[in-house]
């Protein structure tokens, strides 16, 4: 290998053995010929190291292999690594998971060498095995015409290394790629765009992009939260001033991505958001797109009056459990909380004559439901009846006003509700305890209370939807908080096991739950949007049957059919669908 290639393949590897093969074999089946693969590996415990060593006894000429005496654990400094190795020309990052297009290289190399360009982008396939093994093409990423580009719409319009052939000598002229950092890409791309000179796009497929669940960057962890707005924050500071604008804007696209995507450690995103209020105004690429400049504005002014880290349990009749308690001082805040047994010990029961028949009469869900607003009234925070399964942090609620859920059109639940102290609706359902609003002393349980106060002093309408980030409570819909089936933001379940003998529950498997959802999205449902339009239209041309003179006359005879004179009828009905087939044969 002493002649220098024109490209040098960079990846960084560790324990990578379950999927290096099938990206060596796509790498050395690439239709350019003139290009090596720098592997440097970060201390795999596993047989990578082995794979590669086969592979390169078999293309000596291709295959350079670079074992690391340090576990760096950052992909970083690896990728650094690998680029003080390279001989090529044009360098190109690329990931041990991933798999390249054949064409791909020398569609790169060709468009580089005829425009002189220092950086050549392409697109790339998105592809994600599913549990039955087989691997689906979801997307195409970053698509473009073969064109030159700006420097700010190359910023503005990603920062995949995997895309990206990059000149070496142009590259050794800047800051070497962040290490330590989860999001490398995002901190080093775009101040490495924002000094280059030439830049173009070709419409390529360069690349086969596989998106795994495990990855770091693609987990929702409090670190790679703050990872990702730490390198957003190196890219500011290091960019090209001149192009501080269009960062701005890449920067301000992920955090609103990040406000929904991550919405486990909302706070995160909400603090940058705010932050970003500084210069956000002044910046005319994010002002033009409203859409972006209103999401961004709407996060920073949420309220600083959040819910506080504070759950409520209740003790009467029985002590929770030890194991419950620590399951909720870990699982409902990230940061941890403050965990409150509402008994006799630290709630007065002489305080409320009304409550207190309620507790003689060992009614101790009522008077847990009682003390839970109260306490919440007070001093704010969230109760948690023990029917409720954590799935997520609260983190994304903390943001409302108050927060209660819906089960279904009709009911609310009376299982999980919070608020930041001196929530008004809080006060109002508080204010239900007393003889003069049960003047027949019914007690009803506190579910229908809060649907009382909720429909008659707030107009809240009796449907299956939701309303967050509302003053003064945001009504959260069913399929956020009833039952985990995936579908977004679902930061907790309700758990209806115990009460299998009522008539009124049923016990359904989770994949037969998604089963009636589907059809309920072709028969026209709101939550699939690709399946309301085919819906609607079906609901249209059944109005359309309905209206005609041909549905009513058969429904007249419908009705007919029914009555004493229905056999009668129907005899005469098919005696003259005989003479009709008789008289159709004759002509």
């Amino acid at each position: 290998m002493s002649n220098s290639p024109l490209v040098s393949i960079l990846v960084p590897t560790y324990n990578g053995s379950k999927y290096i093969r099938r990206f060596l074999d796509s790498a050395l089946d690439q239709e350019l010929s003139d290009f090596e693969i720098v592997f440097v590996d970060d201390m795999s415990t596993d047989d990578t190291l082995d794979v590669l060593e086969q592979y390169r006894k078999v293309f000596p000429d291709k295959i350079c292999i670079f074992p690391s005496d340090v576990h760096h654990g950052s992909i970083g400094a690896m990728r650094n690594l690998a680029f003080s190795h390279a001989r090529g020309k044009y360098v190109y990052w690329c990931d041990q998971d991933d798999i390249l297009h054949p064409c791909g290289l020398k569609n790169l190399v060709d468009t580089a060498e005829e425009h002189d360009c220092e950086i050549v982008c392409g697109w790339a396939y998105i592809t994600q095995v599913g549990d039955d093994g087989i691997a689906t093409t979801l997307t195409v990423h970053n698509k473009k015409q073969t064109q030159a580009a700006s420097i700010e719409a190359s910023i503005i319009n990603g920062i995949d290394y995997w895309v990206r052939l990059i000149r070496k000598d142009f590259a050794e002229q800047h800051d070497p790629i962040p290490e330590n950092c989860f999001f490398d890409d995002v901190a080093y791309m775009p101040c490495l765009q924002s000094y280059a000179k030439s830049i173009r796009f070709v419409n390529y497929p360069i690349y086969y992009y596989h998106r795994r669940k495990d990855s770091a960057s693609g987990s929702v962890r409090r670190e790679v939260c703050e990872g990702s707005v730490k390198a957003e924050k190196y890219a500011l500071e290091h960019c090209n001033p001149d192009y501080l604008e269009a960062v701005q804007y890449f920067v301000a696209t992920r955090t609103e991505m990040n406000l929904n995507m991550r919405w486990q450690y909302f706070d995160v995103f909400v603090n940058w958001a705010k932050e970003q209020m500084a210069w956000i105004p002044d910046n005319h690429l994010i002002t033009r797109n409203r859409k972006l400049f209103d999401r961004i504005k709407w996060a920073a002014s949420l309220t600083e009056n959040l819910i506080p880290n504070r759950v409520y349990v209740s003790g009467f009749g029985a002590a929770p459990k030890q194991e419950r308690l620590d399951e909720l001082r870990e699982k409902v805040f990230y940061d941890g909380c403050d965990v409150v047994v509402l008994s006799e010990e630290n709630c007065d029961i002489n305080s409320n004559e009304y409550v207190k028949r309620a507790y003689e009469n060992g009614d101790f869900e009522f008077v847990a439901g009682y003390f839970a607003v109260k306490n919440i009234f007070e001093n704010g925070g969230v109760y948690i009846h023990d029917r409720i399964r954590i799935l997520n942090y609260f983190t994304y609620y903390k943001y409302q006003h108050a927060i209660i859920f819906r089960l279904d059109n009709t009911t609310f639940s009376d299982c999980i509700f919070g608020a930041p102290a001196g929530n008004p609706v809080f006060s109002d359902i508080l204010e239900t305890y007393c003889d003069h609003w049960d003047k027949k002393q019914t007690y009803s349980p506190l579910a229908q209370r809060i649907k009382v106060i909720l429909t008659a002093k707030y107009d809240i309408p009796l449907n299956n939807s939701g309303k967050g980030f509302s003053y003064p409570v945001s009504v959260i819909s069913p399929n956020n908080g009833l039952v985990n089936i995936d579908f977004g933001k679902q930061i907790c379940e309700h758990d209806f096991s115990d009460r299998y003998a009522d008539e009124e529950y049923v016990t359904i498997k989770r994949s037969e739950i998604l089963a009636l959802c589907d059809i309920r999205a072709m028969s026209g449902g709101r939550r699939f949007p690709g399946n309301q339009a085919r819906g609607s239209a079906a609901e249209r041309e059944l109005s359309e049957i309905k209206n005609s003179n041909t549905w009513k006359i058969v429904m007249k005879l419908r009705k007919l059919g029914d009555s004493p004179i229905g056999p009668f009828l129907k005899k005469i009905f098919y005696g003259m669908l005989k003479i009709r087939k008789k008289f159709k044969k004759k002509k």
